[in-house]
């Protein structure tokens, strides 16, 4: 799939941390905007 100049994109970042607080995993993701939802959820 191509991505035009004009496509809107969602841009991800997502990072995890051990438990001393040092990064272990980071992933840059760009996907196409128009074929994505965005849901957030959290625990209570």
């Amino acid at each position: 799939m191509d991505i035009s100049k004009t496509t809107p994109v969602l841009g991800v970042l997502a990072s995890v941390f051990n438990g001393g607080g040092r990064p272990v995993l980071v992933v840059d993701l760009v996907l196409p905007g128009e074929l994505h939802e965005l849901e957030d959820s959290y625990s209570l």
